[in-house]
């Protein structure tokens, strides 16, 4: 299926295989296994060790965990999430079609309301770390957008990542300008000492009722926290969709491109990688 298809405005059918598009069902493949491999440990272990850098993480700080927390951080965080966002805005494309497309429209909307339901229902009954419901309500802004054209997508989702990229960074900035003043700053809202990290664990293993008052406590808390990232997540969408109208996520780019884009982020992977091997490495 191409842009064009979509845009026809045929009346909604499954997929015949020959007509899917192998390159965006092996980057979502990629991308879920990715999104999985980041968050199966966070499956185990309260919020508060994901807020809280300065508890100890419940594994032993020997060789073996030490890489593969560093392989963790290096080519799995935020890449896959990432890769993911963007290929959910081109599915924004793909089912609901051009924004007046009759025929589309009331599918797509349909599916995004499910989508939020069950998010509703793994977020709050499940796990705390949910994201549907947020993919939900952004996909709800983005498909407005949707019969933009690629060049307007490209630019926008790329400006609002900036954006985010730069107030992320002033705000780091400023919490290590201020990491001397604890008591100006008020330190880390989400700080908590090791024996209350014990006592949380406690209370999540102390049968369903505890354990689901916290994972509410904690769903709740990360809902209200994930409204801060609908920017940064429209973005990724927005860039997705445009990189997909371009050609770019359907091979049809110049190889040189292509090659570029690659050497490119081989070595901002190599500077990061580096990087983040001193801190892991550190006693």
């Amino acid at each position: 299926m191409t842009a064009t298809d979509v845009i026809a405005g045929e009346r909604p059918a499954p997929i015949a295989p020959k007509d899917r598009i192998f390159t965006l069902d092996m980057l979502r493949g990629w991308a879920i296994l990715g999104i999985l491999g980041v968050n199966a440990m966070a499956f185990a272990w309260p919020m508060a060790l994901e807020m809280d850098p300065t508890l100890a993480p419940p594994w032993p700080h020997d060789h073996a965990n030490i890489v593969g927390e560093w392989v963790k951080d290096v080519f799995f965080q935020d890449k896959f999430r990432s890769l993911f966002s963007m290929l959910f805005g081109v599915s924004i494309f793909l089912i609901g079609g051009a924004r007046y497309d009759e025929a589309r429209s009331p599918l797509l909307l349909r599916r995004l309301m499910w989508l939020g339901l069950f998010g509703l229902i793994h977020g709050f009954a499940l796990w705390f770390g949910d994201i549907l419901l947020h993919y939900a309500y952004t996909g709800l802004l983005v498909m407005i957008v949707r019969s933009w054209s690629a060049r307007r997508l490209i630019w926008t989702g790329v400006g609002l990542n900036l954006v985010f990229a730069v107030l992320s960074a002033g705000s780091a900035l400023l919490a290590g300008m201020m990491a001397g003043a604890p008591e100006a700053s008020g330190g880390n809202p989400f700080a908590m000492a090791q024996d209350q990290l014990t006592t949380l664990i406690q209370t999540y293993q102390s049968g369903w009722p505890g354990a689901q008052i916290e994972n509410l406590k904690a769903a709740v808390f990360l809902q209200l926290m994930s409204l801060t990232l609908v920017p940064i997540t429209a973005g990724l969408m927005m860039l997705g969709l445009g990189l997909f109208k371009s050609g770019f996520l359907t091979g049809r780019s110049p190889t040189w491109l292509y090659v570029l884009l690659l050497l490119i982020g081989g070595a901002n992977l190599a500077v990061f990688g580096w990087y983040d091997w001193q801190l892991y490495s550190a006693p």
